[in-house]
């Protein structure tokens, strides 16, 4: 029990994923392909890292280091400057991770390693593999060379083939507590100064992530809290318009405030179903956890002005 908290150190909650891949690395059982998966903000990137520095550290296996180190020579390369041993790909710009980044990699993984002793390949926006992709990434996945580790990432496993999901351990990033969250902001120096200067801002950026910390480090920018702020604002005015039987005319215009661009419009939707998540988790309970609402006397207020049958609607529109 003594070195739980030696693993991973840098990586805040998720303590029975850690436990587990502590307990593969010391028993040197780790399989040689996972799925890490988790919502955007969740440390899938991350870990992928510390795991992959984990499986390369020069201390892995002394007794009271923490693991990885980050100061060894493979960490260093891992974690900071970048080796020819770890392969990283994504989608970029493109709207699918094509056949070409498989075949780049299975090109390249019977080579020997140049650096470390082993080769990792990471494989970011796994959900937006085309299915020739998936279908090569399934021979290489197959009977990879003994020192290769393939780390695929996702939001949701589930859109990815069974043929490949039966060939991979699955790994889930977990939210984090709002205790995990505030120990992980009280690192954080503009968290520090936010918290101080504007309390109530500070409580509407832990609200707002919603458990993620990737999303509430962005939220300490003025900016995206703005922006974030703006799109608030037009999801509570359709609420306010339908709950409150206003002209047609009006609701007409809150949806048209709405942005027209594909990916904004889609964003914007999912704050509004969070919302309505909210109001209708506070009719059955009201100490639920809310991931919309940063003030509950206000969200149990609005939530008894819609019938649950309206809020479905609204949901299912």
């Amino acid at each position: 029990g003594v070195r739980m908290a030696l693993f991973f150190p840098t990586l805040y909650g998720n303590a029975s994923l850690k436990a587990r891949m502590q307990e593969r690395l010391t028993q040197h059982t780790v399989s040689h392909a996972y799925l890490i998966q988790g919502d955007p903000g969740t440390g899938k990137h991350l870990f992928a890292h510390l795991l992959t520095a984990a499986l390369c550290c020069e201390k892995r296996d002394c007794e009271n280091a923490f693991v990885p180190c980050g100061e060894c020579n493979a960490c260093y390369k891992i974690l900071s400057v970048g080796t020819p041993d770890l392969m990283e790909i994504g989608r970029g710009e493109s709207a699918s991770v094509g056949i070409e980044a498989i075949r780049a990699i299975k090109a390249d993984m019977f080579l020997a390693p140049a650096e470390l002793e082993k080769k990792i390949y990471i494989i970011e926006d796994a959900d937006y593999l085309t299915p020739a992709a998936q279908n090569a990434l399934l021979v290489a996945l197959e009977e990879p060379p003994r020192n290769v580790h393939i780390f695929l990432l996702c939001r949701d496993a589930s859109s990815l083939l069974p043929t490949v999901r039966s060939r991979v351990q699955m790994l889930t990033m977990s939210h984090l507590t709002d205790t995990e969250m505030q120990a992980a902001l009280q690192q954080v120096p503009s968290a520090r100064l936010l918290q101080n200067a504007k309390p109530e801002e500070y409580w509407a950026v832990l609200t707002l992530a919603g458990g993620s910390l990737g999303l509430a480090l962005r939220l300490l920018d003025d900016k995206t809290r703005s922006a974030i702020e703006e799109i608030r604002r037009h999801c509570t005015n359709i609420l306010s318009c339908v709950s409150s039987r206003v002209p047609y005319s009006r609701l007409y215009q809150a949806v048209a405030a709405l942005p027209t661009k594909r990916k904004e419009l889609v964003s914007e939707l999912s704050y509004l179903l969070s919302a309505i998540r909210d109001l209708t988790l506070l009719k059955r309970d009201e100490n639920v956890q809310l991931c919309y609402f940063d003030k509950r006397e206000g969200a149990i207020q609005t939530a008894a002005a819609y019938s649950l049958r309206c809020l479905f609607a609204i949901y299912d529109a």
